[in-house]
């Protein structure tokens, strides 16, 4: 990412010292760092709901498969009923139970039903995996700033006489 070697950093440490001075250093150095920390949290919920979307696609595809393989077995069933109806009406064959054609209302399995049959198994376990570990990570976002603003509220009423600007506060006494 960004290659910052010793004497970079350096350089930064001594211009934000001088810019910023001793005292505010620390608040300011904490206010970037909370940005941060934001910005990383915004990032990792973006990626999550990019793969959650790309999960549920992907489940829906294999849905639809699904479907289309059990609506041709159904046309392949109904096929096959109705020629053993007809050869039945004929006296061409035995009813089924003499088992004789028996075997002709089994639909056969391919290999490529089977893959997908077994893929579609895995897949909804993983989305609702995902979820859960996604609505987990929004409770505790939530607690999270729940935490914060009472933090804020506390550390207004002990700084009632600071300003308001989160990166330079001064005492209200030192402008008077």
């Amino acid at each position: 990412m960004l290659n910052f070697g010793f004497l970079e950093i350096l350089i930064v440490v001594v211009l934000a010292l001088v810019v910023v001075g001793p005292e505010r250093l620390p608040i300011v150095v904490r206010y970037l760092g909370r940005q941060y920390g934001k910005l990383l949290r915004a990032s990792q919920e973006l990626r999550r709901a990019f793969v959650l979307e790309a999960e549920r696609v992907d489940a829906e595809e294999r849905q639809k498969q699904l479907q289309k393989i059990k609506e041709r077995r159904k046309r392949e069933e109904d096929v096959n009923k109705k020629q053993v109806e007809e050869s039945i009406q004929d006296d061409r064959v035995e009813p089924l139970a003499i088992g004789i054609g028996a075997h002709q209302l089994e639909s056969h399995i391919s290999s490529e039903d089977v893959e997908v049959i077994q893929s579609a198994d895995t897949v909804q376990p993983n989305i609702q995996r995902k979820v859960n570990e996604f609505q987990s990570d929004q409770n505790h976002e939530n607690l999270d700033k729940k935490s914060d603003s009472k933090n804020e509220k506390e550390s207004e009423n002990i700084d009632e006489d600071m300003n308001d600007d989160p990166l330079f506060p001064r005492s209200k006494r030192d402008f008077s």
